[in-house]
């Protein structure tokens, strides 16, 4: 008798929710709700820049306006405060934190716990040195809501905004269908690291959008590694 051939069939690919369709619109108004923010980063967002960057745009002449929160009318005293710098530049709106105090001997004192750059004096008179004629506009100590993450600052419904949906990825990641490329708690720690770069990679890359489906689904980083890479990778961005 001769031999029995047997026809192998393929697997049928294994069932993916992201594929439904109220999770295909779920992830494309989450992934429009982004790209609003994104641009509304652009728009009117703050960039955080160092204070040498302030300094050289001054001595070049190409800003002629800087705004100072925080720094008392009155002088320190004997006293430190956390001084804000704002400029615009190349389009952009941005600022620099710096901490100001009265001496030599209490800046070597005062509790830094963020590293800002500590300047001795009132730091107008340095910003009127590189350029006499430069504006300054001083304003109290600013209030209300704000978001920074990846170096960008939303104040006010911008900002709360930009909170309210970072809360949404969040509960998104844990909630909704298995993420790909990643596990849940992956994710979490990528979108805990870097608020605006995490969350939107999730968007983009970790299922929401039902595109772009990697060959092995199987195969995904674990939390134990993400939070190890997020510290190496975002170590340096913040998110409030």
């Amino acid at each position: 008798m001769g031999e029995t051939t047997t026809l192998s069939v393929p697997a049928p690919p294994a069932y993916d929710e992201w594929r439904d369709g109220r999770w295909r619109l779920t992830g494309a108004v989450f992934a429009l709700a982004w790209l609003i923010v994104l641009v509304t980063i652009l728009a009117v967002g703050e960039r955080r820049a160092d204070l040498g960057s302030l300094h050289g745009v001054l001595a070049d002449g190409s800003v002629s306006e800087v705004e100072v929160t925080g720094l008392p009318k009155g002088g320190l005293g004997r006293g430190y405060s956390t001084v804000r710098l704002e400029w615009e530049a190349r389009f952009i709106h941005r600022y620099t934190e710096i901490l100001v105090v009265s001496s030599d001997r209490l800046g070597r004192r005062v509790s830094n716990p963020d590293h800002l750059p500590v300047v001795v004096g009132d730091p107008v008179v340095t910003l009127q040195e590189l350029r006499p004629d430069v504006a300054i506009v001083r304003h109290d100590y600013r209030s209300g809501s704000w978001f920074e993450a990846a170096g960008w600052t939303l104040r006010g419904a911008p900002g709360s905004a930009l909170l309210v949906l970072w809360f949404a990825a969040l509960f998104m990641v844990m909630g909704a269908p298995e993420p790909w490329r990643a596990t849940r708690w992956a994710w979490f720690w990528l979108a805990l690291a870097s608020p605006l770069i995490g969350a939107i990679a999730y968007v983009l890359v970790g299922g929401p959008l039902g595109v772009g489906r990697p060959r092995h689904p199987g195969r995904r980083l674990t939390g134990g590694w993400a939070f190890l890479l997020a510290a190496v990778i975002f170590g340096g961005t913040s998110g409030a």
